[in-house]
């Protein structure tokens, strides 16, 4: 099972990450004239689902990483290749950036700042969706039977998040894709942890 200090280190790699591409948001954000709704939105979609690719991406490998470390502690000698989760598609990313820019269309009460924040809150999201999948996926396929479990960490955990941990460990091949386990929301610090069926 992993350690606290494993998680805690794949947490700290993957919030360095989101880091990154918050600081890659921020700069292209301040470039724009947040009085054009239409046209930030017309610059998102070109900008979004890049940004959310190359961190993904980067989630993903971060994951391969971290399964192969705690796999290697495993207590069966199976070869198995750790494969690393796609990034979120195109029309996902930019059905959520869509969603975080709204309160630039509420007319005279346009929130730029709350534009910005939603943002923020579906990249966290998005970036960490591949490293996330990658872990969850991998552990449907192991031959070990691995399981995995949900382990809130960091300052504050929400009341979804500790009931959602509370269900366990379960077998990755028992998880249906989209049940809530597999769910994760913007701003979420819980990281999936495998367990070893033995």
């Amino acid at each position: 099972m992993a350690t606290q200090a494993q998680v805690e280190r794949f947490r700290q790699a993957n919030k360095a990450l989101v880091d990154l591409a918050w600081r890659d948001l921020l700069a292209f954000w301040r470039a724009l004239d947040h009085s054009e709704g239409r046209m930030v939105r017309a610059a998102l979609e070109e900008f979004f689902p890049d940004l959310i690719a190359t961190y993904g991406s980067t989630a993903a490998l971060l994951a391969v990483d971290y399964y192969d470390e705690l796999r290697g502690e495993a207590p069966t000698a199976k070869r198995f290749r750790t494969v690393m989760a796609e990034s979120v598609d195109m029309e996902q990313a930019n059905a959520k950036a869509r969603w975080a820019i709204g309160p630039l269309f509420l007319g005279d009460k346009a929130d730029p700042s709350q534009a910005y924040a939603n943002l923020e809150l579906v990249s966290d999201e998005l970036v960490k969706k591949a490293g996330r999948d990658t872990i969850i996926e991998n552990a449907a396929k192991d031959p070990g039977r691995a399981l995995w479990r949900r382990v809130p960490t960091g300052a504050d955990t929400c009341d979804w998040c500790i009931s959602t941990a509370e269900w366990g460990e379960v077998y990755g091949d028992e998880v249906a894709p989209g049940s809530d386990i597999t769910k994760f929301h913007g701003k979420c610090d819980c990281t999936p942890a495998i367990v070893w069926r033995d």
